[in-house]
């Protein structure tokens, strides 16, 4: 009676040969598995939606009839609360599906990317995603198949990105990396991009490039000799007395094309910058670059009309550009009381000047350098820095000097420091150590920092330097070693 029933029951199957590793979901196989050698009667029963690939599935075994295995397997299937129906694929030592029953899943590529493939992918990735997406297309690259990659992009460089994986199929996968990219872009609100979310890539593959976005792949990174560099820095701190925006400036010459920057100055000769790099296009480049500037001095209360001093690192700046209109005295006569007046005023300029101004290479005590700096910089920060970046503040405590940074749109779990420090530490270390400004300091015997934290203020990154980590030495070690060199030539 059993042999006929189960004969009975698989009549019905008149296509048999898929095997449960083309039907059942990764969760629902490793049930199988285990489920199989059970005692009989036995039975498994599965479902799938089509459009999300969601799946259940529910068995029984010990039963004293085959019929009441089913029975038991169907209604714990049915309790599950999901858009497909349970169908048995299971009795009794036989796996069969029903025709049409269900699509065959993509078997899963387990093997992991290689380093080499890692880094190739990303060299592509770099000239599309921008921002805090491409540190998550790295890890996009890192998980479980089935997976997708979405990401949007506009002009204007406002992005937005999601991915998806483990998923049972490349479809479902695209379809959630769509649907987390899209909450993303409401998230990040009047900086969301205006062009639809796409999908990038799916599993190990790239599908799309920059005219995909109907954006222009970005230019290369132009790499200026040091002459050049010197050159352009003196051109421009003609023009640029602020000390954070010589920083900015520095920050500029060394960005990624399309780039600018912009300047202002009040009448009473009080400054204010902004910069923007990495655009698709030197209007946008522009157009972003003085927004910066102008909320740079809305917050700075600083009145005057931000001017293009460097596009594309061409140095534009013209001597008219920021004439301070001044009262001029006329004097009639060179009497001592005007002598007089003329030398008090002289010696208050020279004050605000040397105030304004540190000169590294004068014989300051080290402490009282940091100091003045600190000072000096902090009346013009917090600083936005970019769409990502800010400069708060700066830090002096006896021979240590600390720039203080926040992450605005990244908390500490969103990216690890040794992520972070992939991303920009090169950058760091070649301000820190090749400046001539802190060389000076350096050898002084300072140690700089540069302290990094999320927008939910939990510490991302620490960076240090000193003498010995640029390669330098200090004063003290330089005279030391001037001796030895004396001593062993006598």
């Amino acid at each position: 009676m059993k042999k006929l029933w189960v004969l009975l029951i698989y009549t019905l199957f008149l296509h048999a040969n898929m095997l449960p590793q083309n039907v059942l979901g990764k969760n629902c196989l490793k049930y199988y598995h285990s489920y199989e050698g059970q005692s009989e009667h036995n039975a498994f029963v599965y479902a799938r939606e089509k459009e999300t690939g969601k799946d259940r599935c529910n068995w029984a075994y010990g039963y004293a009839t085959v019929e009441e295995a089913i029975d038991s397997a169907m209604k714990n299937c049915q309790s599950f609360t999901l858009n497909a129906e349970c169908k048995l694929l299971y009795t009794d030592g036989v796996f069969n599906v029903e025709d049409g029953a269900f699509t065959s899943l993509t078997p899963v590529d387990a093997t992991p990317l290689s380093k080499e493939e890692i880094s190739s992918r990303m060299e592509e990735a770099k000239a599309v995603i921008l921002g805090n997406c491409l540190p998550f297309f790295e890890k996009f690259l890192h998980v479980d198949e089935h997976k997708s990659f979405a990401y949007s992009v506009d002009a204007n460089r406002h992005y937005a990105c999601g991915y998806s994986y483990r998923n049972q199929t490349e479809k479902t996968s695209k379809k959630q990396a769509i649907k987390s990219c899209n909450d993303n872009k409401v998230k990040r609100g009047n900086k969301a991009p205006i062009s639809e979310c796409k999908v990038y890539a799916t599993n190990k593959k790239i599908l799309l490039i920059a005219k995909d976005y109907d954006l222009k792949p970005l230019p290369k990174a132009i790499k200026l000799t040091p002459e050049a560099y010197d050159k352009k820095l003196k051109q421009a701190n003609m023009f640029i007395k602020n000390w954070p925006c010589r920083i900015q400036y520095k920050y500029y010459l060394k960005s990624k094309p399309h780039n600018a920057f912009y300047l202002i100055e009040d009448k009473n000769g009080q400054q204010m910058c902004g910069r923007s790099e990495g655009r698709f296009t030197s209007d946008s480049a522009k157009e972003k670059a003085k927004e910066h500037c102008e909320q740079q001095a809305q917050v700075n209360h600083i009145n005057g009309v931000c001017q293009l001093l460097s596009s594309d690192l061409v140095f534009l700046g013209k001597k008219e550009m920021f004439k301070t209109a001044k009262k001029v005295e006329v004097i009639h006569h060179n009497t001592p009381e005007v002598k007089k007046k003329n030398k008090t005023q002289m010696m208050k300029k020279e004050s605000v000047t040397n105030d304004n101004m540190i000169d590294m290479s004068k014989p300051l005590p080290l402490y009282r350098t940091l100091q003045v700096t600190a000072e000096t910089l902090n009346k013009d920060l917090p600083m936005k820095i970019d769409d990502e970046l800010r400069f708060d503040s700066v830090d002096a405590e006896k021979n240590k000097m600390t720039f203080n940074y926040t992450l605005v749109h990244l908390t500490n779990k969103e990216i690890s420091a040794e992520k972070f420090k992939s991303l920009i530490y090169e950058n760091i270390k070649s301000q820190a150590c090749v400046e001539k400004d802190f060389q000076i300091l350096l050898k002084k015997g300072m140690f700089l920092d540069y302290y990094y934290v999320g927008k939910d203020k939990k510490e991302i990154a620490r960076f240090a330097f000193e003498a010995k980590t640029c390669g330098l030495l200090t004063n003290v070690e330089q005279i030391r070693k001037n001796i030895l060199n004396l001593i062993k030539k006598k």
